[in-house]
């Protein structure tokens, strides 16, 4: 794995959950939420947080496919399903593929799309554990499940040589 920041995001078509993360502590934090219009950011937001955080990678959430068995089924130049979905092109995954592929064509990163299966759940489960009541009643918790993605696959990529 490559060493260095990376920046992990939970896409939807309405909000963008951003997180930052390292290799050398195998941690994340939340860092913001970003509005979306229909699976788009505005992209001078996404690109100030390249400048800042100069990301050697990028790992955003892909919905997992309740049907089919994991398996790399998409791919792009430049973007890698590590954990796969079913091909259809419709709706929230036509707009992630999109998405995924702007986003290499604009900062020539890596993309990795990851299994976020039971990222906003967890989020969840970790606001109420923690009692912070304001942000349950916001209830957005898109930036936090983008730390459990990015978290996951920091995790899972600790020992590999991407």
């Amino acid at each position: 794995m490559m060493e260095g920041m990376y920046l992990g995001f939970d896409f939807g078509l309405k909000r963008l959950g951003v997180a930052v993360g390292q290799k050398i502590t195998g941690t994340a934090r939340p860092l913001m939420i970003l509005s979306m219009a229909n699976g788009v950011p505005i992209w001078a937001e996404v690109e100030n947080l390249f400048k800042a955080w100069q990301p050697v990678a990028v790992i955003v959430g892909m919905p997992p496919d309740h049907g089919r068995a994991k398996h790399e089924a998409w791919q792009g130049e430049g973007v890698r399903a590590e954990w796969g979905v079913g091909s259809g092109e419709c709706g929230m995954q036509k707009a992630l593929n999109v998405f995924s592929l702007e986003l290499h064509k604009r900062f020539l990163k890596p993309v990795y799309l990851w299994d976020e299966h039971l990222s906003t759940r967890e989020a969840h489960s970790q606001i109420a554990e923690n009692a912070f009541p304001t942000r349950k009643q916001m209830n957005p918790v898109d930036d936090i499940s983008a730390q459990l993605i990015l978290e996951s696959w920091l995790k899972c990529r600790s020992d590999s040589r991407l």
